[in-house]
């Protein structure tokens, strides 16, 4: 390791040669450059001198601007990438990875204990009758289920397990999604997670021998789907599989399907209608059911204006500094123009020009790498929760719009008020250069 660095400082130091007395002199500008031709040539450009300096500085000289466009990319990546999570654990495409998708979605946590105590299917169903029954009366064609977790016991291999099962109630697994195979036919097929997968070493096609309290039956897995239920360690029942109530720990929200296909305008008229007939109850959209069941939408809310808070504090940090570095190392260059005729606002645009560029490039590389760099970072966390398979919510505006707006905004804000110490240096400060 010594020997590395050694060496490494050695082949450093191999620059002094080519140094001399006049690049003291010049700040270690020589003013000439005769290595290489430039890609992009600006002599017939129309545009103004402002802008032509811009370009050309930051074209000719890429290196010098590799911090800040490498600050504002990895600034503006944090934040779209936690939009595009907060965005899609606050909308309703995790819907399908909690439950089956309904329109409406009724909780009660006297009815759901009602339900469990009564260790009874024929009064569950009565009860999810009785309430469509009311649904309807008011006008709103409907269909009222529900899903039941289960608590059984497990052979597979030799090895036992006691697991949860979910089985829906007036519902079929057919309307469920899959993420390979096929939907359970009949009671002795099941559908796993991948979760459930790994801790027992069961596969598409392997039978597992189930204890359904009172008889054994052996159950072939036939899919894997994918739920954040109990994180992912639940497997799903046919509608036919022989449960037994007694062995029952959760009822599920009623989940309410309206026949006529309403769309969300409807749909949200006739929550409120609902509400009034059961006042005690809460009901929900899908999009409310799933917030509700993370329960981090608002805690995700306010960390995402924290984040974006730090970052427009660091963005105008990172202006501020190095444009005054800027302004300091090209002191001699801006009096020169000043001696030639240029105004203080032309010179000002000249670095603001920069900011904005290097900004753009900055925030357009973040926004391009976002979504690809969400689903690498995010679905892992998402994955262990028992979903491998997430749809991410992406707001078209904010991601390509808002944010990235406003961090250029703000940029060039700050680099205005920054370029503003321009108008203290003077053009007989040309004196000063040997």
């Amino acid at each position: 390791m010594i020997f590395l660095i050694v060496w490494f400082s050695y082949l450093s130091t191999s620059k002094i040669k080519k140094s001399s007395p006049l690049d003291a002199i010049r700040s270690g500008q020589t003013g000439e450059r005769y290595k290489t031709k430039a890609i992009l040539r600006f002599e017939k450009s129309s545009a103004k001198p402002s802008l032509f300096l811009a370009v050309t500085d930051i074209v000719n000289n890429p290196r010098r601007f590799l911090t800040i466009i490498l600050s504002f990319f990895l600034c503006t990546l944090f934040v779209l990438i936690m939009v595009n999570t907060t965005e899609t654990i606050n909308s309703d495409k995790l819907i399908t990875i909690i439950g089956a998708r309904a329109d409406l979605y009724l909780t009660d946590d006297d009815q759901v204990n009602k339900d469990l105590n009564q260790k009874d299917m024929k009064k569950l169903k009565a009860n999810l009758a009785e309430t469509n029954k009311k649904v309807e009366a008011l006008g709103m064609s409907s269909r009222m289920s529900t899903d039941v977790v289960y608590k059984y016991k497990v052979n597979f291999e030799g090895n036992g397990y006691f697991l949860n099962f979910k089985q829906g109630v007036n519902s079929k697994v057919s309307q469920l999604k899959y993420t390979k195979g096929s939907a359970p036919q009949n009671g002795h097929e099941i559908a796993i997670t991948s979760i459930i997968s790994k801790m027992t070493g069961a596969k598409i096609g392997d039978t597992l021998i189930v204890n359904f309290g009172e008889k054994e039956e052996k159950c072939i897995v036939t899919a894997y789907y994918q739920t954040m239920n109990q994180l992912g360690q639940v497997i799903l029942l046919h509608e036919d599989a022989p449960s037994v109530m007694k062995n029952a720990t959760i009822v599920l929200p009623y989940k309410i399907n309206f026949t006529d296909r309403p769309d969300e305008a409807q749909i949200k008229k006739r929550q409120k209608r609902l509400k009034k007939l059961f006042p005690q109850k809460d009901i929900m959209t899908a999009k409310e059911y799933c917030m509700d069941s993370f329960g981090i939408g608002e805690v995700l809310n306010s960390l995402l204006i924290l984040l974006l808070t730090i970052v427009l504090i660091v963005v105008s940090l990172v202006t501020l500094l190095t444009e005054r570095v800027f302004i300091s190392n090209e002191k001699n260059q801006i009096a020169i123009l000043k001696a030639i005729g240029f105004q203080n606002s032309s010179i000002m645009k000249w670095h603001i020009y920069r900011f904005i560029i290097v900004g753009v490039v900055a925030v357009a590389l973040a926004v391009i790498t976002s979504i690809p760099i969400t689903k690498l970072c995010i679905s892992p966390l998402f994955g262990m929760m028992g979903a491998n398979d997430v749809s991410f919510n992406i707001v078209a505006w904010k991601v390509f719009g808002l944010y990235p707006g406003l961090i250029v905004i703000v940029t060039i804000f700050v680099a205005t008020l920054s370029a503003q110490y321009i108008r203290s240096i003077k053009s007989s400060d040309t004196a000063n250069i040997e």
